[in-house]
Parts: structure tokens; C-alpha cells; sequence
């Protein structure tokens, strides 16, 4: 028994290089008689030594194993070869280091090293990775030049207060978190300082996400205070020249049922300066937003002849061989200008027009544009009534514009009316074209 122990020893150092057959002992009859048999023999309770590869199971793994494990050298049928990592240097699998005791004299070289590698190993432990004493797997290996007797790789020493132990190279932190300071509630912020948190919120999002919050944020968002900072921001001369006229001419209240959000609020939220504010101008969703009274074969939508620029949509209103009318009332105050900046005198109101003719007809055209009051009395009129398009003239698109300025107080509505017809009165539609219709307002800079 002893004898086998050792030749499987013997031969676990050698490696078997090589080897084609395999000696194997026999039975205990035959008892220190090795016998040579084939690798694929008869497998029993013996313990046989193969090449450098050994056998693989159909999973993958090492027979004899568990899946994912380290083989096990005492297993049925199994066939070991030595790991490539324990093959370093000269010999296949270098033998354990050992320190000679204390008061021992080193007999010179390697001895010498691994004395010194252990006196410098605080506590006595095992020799640093890189010694040549006792080699570590994984551990990094020396250079050439590194490589000289008696010269150590030691590990430099730890830095930093001796209670505290240096992680090791390619640990991962520590996944502890500090603990977070608590949240800071907006509710307990004072009003002053609420009011300059919500004035950088967008005006859609503060009317419709922020006011509902509580009664608090609701104060905030239907006072003045709020809507002026969003005012001051705009630096360019039109906004600067309407903060002004903010601050001379604030709004006053308001019925509560008929406007539930303040002047300021509606201004900010539908920016009606320079914007259009006649709705459906080319007819483009056909005749939403107007008043339509038809003659003869009535209004159509077309597709413009020509193109006109600046226009949302490349269509236009097509009249009839009888006079057809069409009228559009515009509210001021709910398009978001407020009653005080209106009276201001700061205020004008841009109407424009693009209107023509087909080449094989001709046709007459006139625009009718009245300011009026709350109670939809005119106050002021503008008129036009260009001459009309004769047959056989030249296709093209006309424009029509006027601008309104010291109208006076108690403007609120505007009235933007249109008419045509054709001049050959033929049955369908070859009287004016009329699209691109546009009411603007602008505060004035002087």
C-alpha cells in the first residue's frame, strides 16, 4: 500500500509527459508487479495515471467532478494532468516554502532569500507575492532583469493610521451609503422665497401642475407677483418696453366666473404679441372659426393659384358670381391682453390680407375691419375697395394692410369681415380669392 502511495507521488511530480501507455499496479495478487495496459482498458477501484490531458464528461466538465468544481483525484475513471498554472519555472509543481527556525544558519542563495522574505513578513506569515519562496496564483510574475539571487519584491509599506487596514488592489468599494440629509419640503420654504422657486416653472406646467397642489400654491399663482418675474426675464426691447407698461398699467380685478386665472396669467400663457390671432386663416381646416353667408354657388377651399408667402397653408376661400360674406370676431382680453394695457395707448393692432384673381375671370374684392367696444359697438373702421380685376389679367396675389394706433378706451373686440364675388357672373367659383388673413398685436417702443 505504501509502495503504490509513492509511485502515485513520483509520478504525480513527473507530470507523465508524454506517455502513451500508462503502468498501472495490478490486483492484490499480483501485488508489486507492475503490468502495462491501454488507456481504454478495464477501469476498477485503481488509481491510474494518465498524460497531460485528461478524460472530459459530456457536460464539459472534468469526470470524477462536481459541475463547475475542482476535479477529484480519488474518483471513479478519472484521468488527471497537473494545471498549466502550477507549472513555473524549471519544475512542473515547486515545493512548499519553508522558513527555517530561528537561530538556524542559511546554507546560502535561495535559503537566504526566503529567511529574509519571512523576517520582513510582519507577523510571521507566509512570504509577499513575487518572493521566490512561495509563489501565489494570480500573482503577477517578475521581470527578467527583477530576477536575481537574493533580490526581494517586497510590497511597500502601508500607509496611513495603524487602525486602519489599506483595501487591497482591486477590491470594490464599499457599498455602505451616508446617510442622506432629509428632504427639504417646498412648504416650509418662507413666500418670498416660494415665489422666486415657482417663477422659473414654464406657465403651462405652473397653471396646471402647481396650482392644483394646495391653497398656499394656488395664492401664488393667481397673484401678480408670480407673472411679473417671468416678465422681467424677457430682456429683449419689446419685453422690456412691456414690463414697463406692466408695472405703469397693472391689471385690476377681474370677474372671477368669467376670467378664473389673473391678466398677467393669460398673457404669459397665450403670448399674443406678434402672434396671429385669427384663427383658420387659409382654410385650411375649411370653415372653422368663421361666419360664413353664402351667395350664388357660395364660398369653396381651393389650393392657391400662386404662392403666398408666409402663409401656414398653400390654400385659399374661393367666392361666387353673387356677393359672399365672411366675418371673424376676435376678443382681445381672452387672446391675453388686458383691459388696462389696452387703454395704454401702448397698443397696435396690425390687420393684413392677401387676396387676387384667376387669369380667365375677373373679380371684386373688399375688407372691412372694425374695432369695438364691449358691448361689440364700433368704434373704429377701416375700409378697402381696390379696383376691381379685369378678364385676361395677369394671375397674382394682392395685399391688403392697415395698422390701428390711438384708438382711444374700451377696445375689446375685432371685427375682421371679407366680400367678393366674380364680375362675369358664371355659374361656380371664379370670383375672389382671399387667404393669409392676419390680426396682430404689438406694443410700440417709443
Amino acid at each position: 500500500m505504501v509502495g503504490r502511495c509513492c509511485e502515485w507521488r513520483r509520478r504525480l511530480e513527473a507530470g507523465g509527459r508524454g506517455e502513451k501507455e500508462t503502468r498501472v499496479w495490478g490486483s492484490w495478487g499480483n501485488r508489486g508487479r507492475p503490468q502495462r495496459r491501454r488507456r481504454a482498458g478495464r477501469r476498477g477501484p485503481r488509481c491510474q495515471i494518465a498524460g497531460r490531458r485528461g478524460r472530459r464528461s459530456p457536460r464539459g466538465d472534468r469526470a470524477g467532478s462536481p459541475r463547475g468544481g475542482p476535479p477529484d483525484p480519488g474518483a471513479r475513471g478519472w484521468l488527471w494532468s497537473p494545471p498549466a498554472s502550477w507549472q513555473l519555472g524549471p519544475a512542473r509543481r515547486p515545493p512548499r516554502s519553508r522558513v527555517p527556525p530561528a537561530g538556524t544558519a542559511a546554507r546560502g542563495g535561495r535559503a537566504a532569500s526566503r529567511a529574509a522574505a519571512a523576517a520582513s513578513t510582519p507577523g510571521g506569515g507566509p512570504p509577499a507575492p513575487g518572493l521566490p519562496g512561495g509563489p501565489i496564483r494570480g500573482a503577477p510574475a517578475r521581470l527578467p532583469e527583477q530576477r536575481g539571487e537574493g533580490d526581494l519584491c517586497l510590497p511597500p509599506p502601508p500607509s496611513g493610521p495603524p487602525g486602519l487596514r489599506r483595501p487591497a488592489m482591486g477590491a470594490r468599494p464599499s457599498r455602505r451609503r451616508l446617510p442622506a440629509d432629509p428632504p427639504l419640503a417646498l412648504d416650509a420654504l418662507p413666500p418670498e422665497l416660494l415665489v422666486q422657486v415657482l417663477s422659473h416653472v414654464p406657465p403651462r406646467a405652473l397653471v396646471l401642475r402647481c396650482r392644483p397642489v394646495c391653497r398656499a400654491w394656488r395664492d401664488v399663482v393667481d397673484g401678480p407677483t408670480v407673472w411679473l418675474l417671468q416678465l422681467a426675464r424677457d430682456r429683449s426691447a419689446e419685453g422690456r418696453a412691456l414690463y414697463a407698461a406692466a408695472q405703469r398699467c397693472p391689471p385690476h380685478g377681474e370677474d372671477e366666473e368669467e376670467f378664473p386665472l389673473c391678466a398677467l396669467a393669460r398673457y404669459c400663457l397665450r403670448a399674443p404679441l406678434g402672434r396671429n390671432l385669427i384663427f383658420n386663416s387659409c382654410g385650411e381646416q375649411g370653415f372653422r372659426g368663421w361666419e360664413v353667408e353664402h351667395g350664388g354657388n357660395g364660398w369653396a377651399v381651393e389650393k392657391n393659384l400662386t404662392r403666398v408667402p408666409g402663409a401656414p397653408s398653400q390654400t385659399c376661400f374661393v367666392t361666387s358670381f353673387e356677393w359672399c360674406f365672411k366675418r371673424q370676431l376676435v376678443d382681445l382680453v381672452m387672446e391675453g391682453v388686458w383691459q388696462e394695457l389696452l387703454d395704454s395707448a401702448q397698443i397696435e393692432i396690425c390687420v393684413a390680407d392677401w387676396w387676387g384673381a384667376r387669369e380667365n375671370c375677373g373679380c371684386v374684392y373688399r375688407l372691412r375691419v372694425r374695432l369695438l367696444d364691449v358691448y361689440e359697438n364700433e368704434v373704429v373702421k377701416f375700409s378697402a375697395s381696390p379696383n376691381p380685376v379685369l378678364q385676361w389679367t395677369e394671375p397674382g396675389c394682392r395685399q391688403v394692410s392697415h395698422v390701428f394706433t390711438n384708438f382711444g378706451k374700451g377696445i375689446r373686440y375685432v371685427s375682421f369681415e371679407q366680400y367678393g364675388r366674380d364680375t362675369r357672373s358664371w355659374v361656380g367659383h371664379y370670383g375672389a380669392l382671399v387667404t393669409h388673413s392676419s390680426v396682430r398685436v404689438r406694443i410700440r417702443l417709443s
